[in-house]
């Protein structure tokens, strides 16, 4: 990324429940430089923030083939580069359907009607 040597936030625009107390829960969350919350014991790696260091990671995970984000933060949790976020700490500051992803009708109607 020239220009930009600090870390990104990433957002999927399928994640309409994000609040703006997550999103600088992200930017601000000390440890690692990539800091990534956790739903139901499974990554969102579409919401999260990456620091420098994924940019040699990823160079390593497609240079053995890999091609997810999931298989990046494999990589980076390996070598200890990933500030798991978990549900504990990130409802503090949203609402447990924050997460939630629509990509079609039916996921919609459920994120409306809730749990």
């Amino acid at each position: 990324m020239a220009g930009h040597d600090g870390p990104v936030v990433v957002l999927a625009v399928d994640m309409p429940r994000v609040s703006v107390e997550l999103l600088q829960l992200l930017a601000t969350r000390g440890g690692p430089a990539t800091a990534v919350p956790r739903a139901d014991g499974h990554p969102q790696p579409l919401c999260a923030r990456y620091g420098p260091d994924a940019l040699a990671a990823v160079d390593r995970v497609l240079a053995a083939g890999g091609r997810s984000l999931r298989a990046l933060l494999e990589e980076m949790d390996a070598g200890g580069e990933v500030g798991w976020i978990e549900p504990e700490e990130w409802e503090r500051v949203a609402e447990p359907a924050a997460l939630a992803d629509v990509d079609t009708p039916d996921d919609l109607r459920r994120l409306l009607e809730g749990p």
